[in-house]
């Protein structure tokens, strides 16, 4: 849920489409579509041991980009988000 207000607020304040994308669904049907798709140029994720090893392998035999941080949760943290200065300089 954290991911899907971010992304909303990404859009209210702006942000090109498809600069942040959230993608709904399962790892084994998404998320393996989404590693191995011509048009993804790289990889980033943050989970099990076992999801990261099978990414390194579909990455590996493609040539692509990836990163990993294996066996965490992915960590959030907001401080005074001010919208309307950050937005501001238009991303300069």
């Amino acid at each position: 849920m954290t991911a899907f207000m971010l992304a909303q607020i990404c859009n209210h304040v702006g942000l090109p489409k498809g600069v942040f994308n959230v993608v709904h669904g399962l790892g084994s049907d998404v998320g393996e579509a989404l590693v191995t798709h011509k048009n993804v140029k790289a990889v980033t994720f943050t989970g099990s041991t076992a999801t990261g090893e099978q990414i390194a392998k579909n990455t590996a035999l493609i040539l692509k980009k990836y990163r990993l941080r294996w066996g965490q949760k992915p960590q959030y943290h907001f401080r005074r988000l001010r919208l309307s200065k950050s937005t501001n300089n238009n991303g300069q």
